[in-house]
């Protein structure tokens, strides 16, 4: 599947190839060697995708059986993105740890940029050692939700 999106050519013919992987029982999910999974692939590589793949993400989402919510990672981490089941809620500690971090990240500068309602991105800021360490409630993700990993100088 990851195959058939990252291929080069007519992007129709792809989209169309994709769906037909979908509908003979293509496992979106199924991750190989530790890489993303077909949807999380997806989603980081939405904003390149010719205009014939733009609705790609759309399509995965409406083909599988049950919602499917991901985020996307910048920063000094393994994976770029995450997913989970919409239905199931997911906190940040938890997509983090999924993740993985490499050892330069810095885990007290931690930010979730979310768009409000009307679309202007506005920025929360969440300390995780303090959300570890303190027990304060542990933030809640969303689909679409951008999360950025601070590096460390040192």
């Amino acid at each position: 599947m990851r195959q058939a999106m990252r291929g080069r050519g007519d992007a129709s013919r792809q989209f169309v190839v994709i769906e037909f992987l979908l509908r003979a029982g293509a496992d979106m999910l199924k991750r190989c060697d530790n890489h993303l999974n077909a949807f999380e692939d997806a989603v980081v590589q939405e904003k390149n995708f010719p205009p014939g793949l733009k609705r790609l993400v759309d399509l995965l989402r409406k083909q599988h059986p049950k919602k499917l919510a991901a985020a996307t990672f910048e920063g000094e981490v393994v994976k770029p993105a995450w997913s989970w089941e919409a239905d199931k809620p997911v906190t940040l500690s938890e997509a983090i740890d999924a993740v993985g971090f490499q050892d330069t990240a810095d885990l007290t500068r931690v930010t979730i940029a979310r768009s409000d309602p009307v679309g202007v991105e506005t920025l929360y800021n969440y300390n995780l050692v303090a959300i570890r360490e303190k027990g304060l409630a542990d933030v809640l993700l969303k689909h679409g939700d951008k999360i950025r990993v601070a590096a460390r100088a040192d």
